[in-house]
């Protein structure tokens, strides 16, 4: 337990030194909460849903984050070219598959974002069990 509290210590430590840039294409409902969450640790958010902006956003951000939660037409393309550029520039990018369990066009939409190798999928255990039983080779991203 030692260890994972040192790590956990370390991480935070880094993440103040550093204060990455956070890209958060997120949904409405959280993005205040999101956004100060991301101050309160010493991070620099960056709320965004354009999707001209979103790959320039991405390639110079420290991390992105990807939220499913209120998804509309413009934040999804805005995911895509955000998730895009972030693996070229081999920024890491966590997705928030919300809801994935329960509605099938967004179960469309994490699968084709999935495709695109998150570095992280953050999501309960519905979520997380649904994609594994539908999402070919989910268990294989690294």
């Amino acid at each position: 337990m030692d260890d994972v509290v040192n790590r956990a210590a370390e991480a935070l430590t880094r993440l103040r030194r550093e204060r990455p840039l956070v890209l958060s294409i997120t949904n409405t409902v959280v993005t205040n909460w999101t956004a100060n969450c991301l101050l309160a640790l010493g991070a620099k958010p960056a709320m965004l849903e354009e999707p001209n902006e979103a790959a320039q956003l991405a390639a110079r951000a420290g991390a992105v984050l990807v939220n499913l939660g209120t998804v509309t037409a413009q934040q999804f393309q805005a995911m895509r070219v955000a998730a895009t550029a972030a693996n070229a520039a081999n920024v890491p990018w966590v997705l928030d598959p919300v809801a994935v369990d329960k509605l099938t066009y967004r179960r469309t939409l994490a699968t084709s974002l999935i495709a695109q190798k998150p570095r992280l999928i953050r999501g309960n255990s519905d979520e997380i069990n649904l994609l594994l039983g539908s999402v070919p080779h989910f268990h294989q991203i690294q």
